[in-house]
């Protein structure tokens, strides 16, 4: 096959390919609009607002005391993200309110 042959060939593929292409992007099926529903009224909880957790001692002090206070630091924060790990799970098994 001569050169300008081989050209033409590849130029049908890169039409048709291109074309098939904008087909497919023009016929695509959008996901259907969700229903407007109306938000469920919460009442701000403590542990809804969110603090940068903070060392109650100084980066540089390594005694065991500063190291036994920021270690019941950490604990008291682990002890309030499983209190939101649990009200997460009870939030996630709410039964649904019927509609009138």
């Amino acid at each position: 096959m001569s050169t300008t042959g081989k050209v033409i060939v590849w130029l049908v593929v890169i039409v048709i390919l291109g074309g098939g292409y904008w087909y497919w992007s023009a016929h695509k099926s959008t996901p259907a609009p969700v229903a407007q529903t109306q938000p469920a009224t919460q009442t701000p909880s403590p542990s809804s607002q969110v603090t940068p957790p903070t060392l109650s001692t100084s980066a540089s002090d390594t005694s065991d005391a500063a190291l036994n206070q920021d270690s019941a630091s950490i604990d008291n924060e682990m002890s309030g993200l499983n209190t939101d790990s649990g009200n997460l799970d009870k939030s996630m098994n709410d039964q649904p309110v019927s509609q009138q």
